[in-house]
């Protein structure tokens, strides 16, 4: 069984199963998917035996240890496919949390990141009780780059994260002012 963090209108985003990882190496195993994408090693995941020992070290452990953060399946509502996943863990092991997203090359140009990438923000800030949060992208990952923009981040150059130079975003908790 696995555990819903949240929703949007098109995606449920949960708790990965060691039953996903032959979709989760669909996504993975794609060298044009993984170019920014370290995960710890160089290369696409080659098979699911790899995928699966993943999910269960990194992903399903770290579920335990900290419920509300995590590296989730993003799953469409309409065909019940993973299209990719939504992230809201530690930065590069900081206690700062970054968002991100790793989407199937059949995922790209459809709005899944921004949509993911604002459900997550809005979990951190709301579920989670974060003050700020932040997302690296690669400088040469336009895709991605666009969509920090669209989620309205704040750019504030770059930084040295993951062993190389990315550009730094980040956001604040909205505050509500009241009228005196």
């Amino acid at each position: 069984m696995s555990i819903v963090i949240f929703e949007t209108p098109r995606l449920t985003v949960r708790q990965y199963t060691e039953a996903d990882a032959e979709q989760a190496l669909e996504i993975y195993s794609d060298p044009e998917v993984m170019r920014f994408i370290s995960m710890g090693k160089t290369g696409p995941i080659t098979n699911v035996d790899e995928m699966r020992q993943n999910l269960i070290e990194r992903r399903m452990k770290r579920y335990k240890e900290t419920p509300q953060f995590g590296g989730w399946a993003a799953v469409a509502k309409d065909t019940g496919t993973i299209v990719g996943t939504i992230i809201l863990l530690n930065l590069d092991n900081n206690p700062e949390i970054e968002v991100g997203w790793h989407l199937a090359r059949s995922a790209w140009g459809k709005g899944y990141a921004t949509e993911g990438g604002r459900g997550a923000i809005d979990h951190g800030f709301n579920v989670a009780g974060l003050d700020r949060i932040a997302c690296v992208v690669h400088p040469d990952n336009h895709k991605s780059l666009a969509v920090a923009r669209r989620l309205n981040l704040t750019h504030e150059g770059r930084r040295h994260y993951y062993n190389q130079d990315l550009e730094y975003f980040s956001t604040t908790r909205p505050t509500i002012r009241r009228e005196s």
